[in-house]
């Protein structure tokens, strides 16, 4: 069965315009904003690229592009189109969405907010993401089209067993890269060693 986007999220946003923030040193900032740069291809936010800034909106207008624990951001324009889940930590740093993001606020009595971004991480949710792009050099998904894509709408059990799978494998994937890293600087720093006439230890 599916059902809209549209039908099962509260909100379905694009992200605020450069004119209504400005970047400022950490100690200035009022809040955060979620750029290109701060979403990792395994379906999180990396805190540490959040961009520190001040608004130039009063915060009821604002309040529309601030993220909250549970919400999605599909960065929606360039080459590398991908999806992010806002959890609990990053919501309280006051984020708010630049205009290359669309903001999905996921009825949570209808659909996990996790299991979308799980489900565009899958090579085929990856393809209809990609599908719904428009543009010459820049590609780009409108909010509108978003609103209308079709998902598949399962039990919240369901839900909760791909978001379990999909935590795992991103676990297991991490793992794998951090070990494969730390094994490529040893090689190196055998090389290293062995070209320069020294003498491995045993």
């Amino acid at each position: 069965m599916e059902k809209q986007l549209q039908e099962l999220c509260s909100a379905i946003i694009t992200g605020a315009t450069n004119s209504t923030y400005e970047t400022v040193n950490e100690d200035e900032a009022t809040h955060h904003v979620l750029l290109g740069s701060a979403i990792n291809y395994q379906g999180g936010v990396i805190a540490s690229e959040l961009k520190p800034v001040v608004l130039h909106l009063p915060k009821k207008p604002i309040i529309r592009f601030q993220v909250e624990e549970g919400d999605v951001v599909i960065l929606a324009r360039g080459n590398a189109i991908r999806s992010a889940y806002i959890t609990k930590e990053i919501a309280e740093r006051n984020v708010i969405v630049s205009a290359n993001f669309i903001l999905l606020r996921p009825r949570s009595s209808d659909l996990l907010g996790e299991a979308i971004v799980a489900y565009f991480n899958t090579p085929a949710g990856k393809s209809l993401l990609e599908g719904m792009s428009r543009g010459g050099v820049i590609n780009n998904i409108s909010a509108s089209s978003l609103k209308k894509f079709s998902f598949p709408h399962s039990s919240l059990f369901q839900q909760e067993r791909a978001i379990e799978l999909f935590r795992a494998s991103r676990d297991v994937y991490q793992s794998a890269l951090q070990l494969a890293e730390q094994e490529k600087r040893t090689a190196e720093a055998c090389i290293f060693q062995l070209l320069n006439g020294e003498t491995l230890p045993c």
